[in-house]
């Protein structure tokens, strides 16, 4: 039996140089050194979704430190990785730039990387198969765990009623949300031109409004039951940047979050436990992970 738990991570300030990613001898990840004194964790396997590279809501900057201090065997992006719904230019920096950029490192470097695609970067649907020769891109995985589990690893969008049956109110919403944190930056750069300390209200806002629409959408229920329909032991998704990681029904369901609000990664540890991680500022880490820790408590 697979065993979880959820913990806190304050990220570090300080996104040093990463060294080098070649793979240790015999194939086996080995802890790095790097050159701030923190120390590159071999993971078993990650799981990571809900990047939304590209818009003005990623948070690439604590992603990128995540990234650059933890290392995996096999790493899986499942969904919204980019943000098709939206330009991608209009917000690229030279964070999301890097991000890319060690991500294709990695899988040259012998790492396997599986995308699995979601709904707002579903072209890369187009690409099933070998990306670049180093990216494997399927419609959904499958993972055994060191404890012998099969996951099920899929976006989630499929079991996403709201987006399925009112596809343009979903692209409405992700507009209006993304001119709300248009509204937020504009207030941040404000206050710290006046030396004022700054507001998060708007960030609050739009996770408490996202956490109403999807309080009583039993999308979870539907996730496990898809579940048990394919015989596997749990499932792993994304999309409805709610992480969480518990059993119900004798399922195991786990979300790995998102990069836009919660900044949480899963992880398997090379001793196959399941591990919800947040990683993010130190202003904010302690309070919302107290409360995601409380909640994931209650997995039985």
């Amino acid at each position: 039996m697979t065993t979880f738990r959820a913990k806190a991570h304050r990220s570090s300030r300080d996104t040093a140089a990463a060294p080098s990613l070649d793979p240790s001898p015999g194939g086996r990840i080995e802890a790095n050194r790097l050159d701030d004194g923190g120390v590159r964790r071999r993971e078993r396997a990650i799981f990571l979704s809900d990047f939304h590279l590209g818009t003005i809501g990623c948070k690439a900057g604590p992603l990128l430190d995540f990234l650059r201090r933890h290392d995996a065997e096999t790493l899986y992006l499942v969904g919204d990785i980019f943000d098709n719904w939206r330009p991608v230019g209009a917000h690229w920096s030279e964070d999301h730039e890097r991000v890319v950029k060690l991500l294709l490192g990695r899988a040259r470097a012998g790492r396997r990387i599986i995308y699995v695609p979601g709904n707002h970067d579903e072209f890369f649907l187009h690409f099933l198969g070998r990306y670049f020769e180093e990216l494997e891109v399927l419609p959904e995985a499958w993972h055994r765990t060191a404890g012998g589990e099969r996951l099920l690893v899929t976006h989630g969008a499929n079991c996403d009623l709201f987006a399925r049956r009112l596809p343009w109110l979903a692209h409405t919403g992700g507009r209006i949300e993304s001119g709300v944190r248009r509204l937020g930056r504009g207030m941040d750069a404000m206050q710290d031109s006046f030396g004022m300390p700054r507001w998060n209200g708007i960030e609050t806002l739009v996770a408490r409004v996202n956490g109403a629409i999807r309080a009583h959408d039993g999308f979870e229920e539907r996730l496990c039951a898809m579940a048990i329909d394919r015989s596997a032991d749990g499932i792993v998704c994304g999309h409805f940047h709610q992480p969480a990681l518990y059993r119900r029904d004798g399922v195991l369901y786990a979300n790995c979050g998102d990069w836009v609000e919660s900044c949480t990664a899963l992880i398997e540890h090379l001793d196959g436990q399941l591990e919800l991680v947040h990683w993010m500022d130190p202003a904010v880490a302690g309070e919302r992970a107290d409360a995601g820790a409380a909640k994931l408590g209650m997995a039985t």
